[in-house]
């Protein structure tokens, strides 16, 4: 049980502030105060605390509080982390390493390990979000696959395909940005995805790589990298979920002697 853990939550770009009851891997329960500005299945995002990155929730439902009348509770089902890209430069040591494992493995090979290292490194919380290593992983497979942007992409309850950027360094073809996003959304609907002149799309689970220019002698090396980097984000956002928990269960304790 959480109590007096202060965060905001943002619906349709309004701000509102909220103080956690509960917290789990899969959801939240949140007290406001006066009613609720927010609507059952719609999609907001809630800052938790001092800890970054951001999360996508669904309202899943929304009671007035029997103990605090002018109080409202709001339960939310967590959907991904609000993942962010950067432009960073900073990590070059960690792309420099990555490097040099392929001097030694296989692009496969090297691929495996590291992911392997940002599973330690996540789990153990030494990450509090993923820009940029999603920044330093387009890189490295702009290095092995040709130029790469590296695209999260959310269904939504109406349909439509919900675009984040997460590694977009190299401009659209054609200069078109809105076709650019068509294509994109329409890849990752599909298994295999789509091949739009010399530009190919291949979905994860909740990404697609989009590759400007691939060798048809790597298509299916990337097929599979972008396919284990999806399984991972799915992963990842789990065990941040967790360090997030157990960060704010730290933080209450910390409070609790304190008083």
């Amino acid at each position: 049980m959480l109590t007096h853990v202060a965060s905001e939550m943002q619906v349709e770009g309004h701000r509102v502030g909220v103080q956690f009851q509960d917290f789990s891997e899969q959801g939240a329960r949140l007290q406001m105060t006066g009613r609720s500005p927010v609507k059952v299945g719609q999609q907001v995002v809630i800052a938790v605390g001092t800890v970054s990155p951001n999360i996508r929730a669904r309202v899943r439902w929304i009671t007035p509080s029997v103990t605090e009348p002018e109080q409202t509770m709001v339960g939310v089902e967590f959907e991904s982390l609000l993942l962010e890209g950067s432009q960073s430069q900073e990590g070059e040591h960690l792309l420099e390493a990555w490097q040099e494992m392929t001097h030694s493995f296989s692009v496969f090979e090297a691929f495996l390990r590291i992911l392997s290292t940002l599973d330690l490194e996540i789990g153990d919380g030494q990450k509090e979000d993923m820009r940029d290593a999603f920044h330093n992983l387009a890189r490295w497979l702009s290095g092995h696959l040709g130029p790469v942007n590296l695209w999260a992409a959310f269904p939504e309850p109406d349909g439509t395909c919900s675009l984040q950027p997460l590694a977009v360094n190299y401009p659209p073809p054609g200069g078109d940005e809105q076709s650019q996003r068509e294509r994109i959304a329409r890849a990752s609907e599909t298994d295999m995805g789509q091949l739009e002149g010399a530009v190919a799309y291949l979905p994860g689970e909740g990404l697609v790589l989009e590759c400007l220019s691939l060798p048809e002698t790597e298509s299916d090396l990337a097929q599979k990298l972008t396919r284990m980097l999806g399984q991972r984000m799915t992963l990842w956002t789990r065990l941040m979920m967790k360090n997030i928990a157990l960060t704010l269960l730290s933080e209450q304790f910390q409070r609790l002697k304190e008083d």
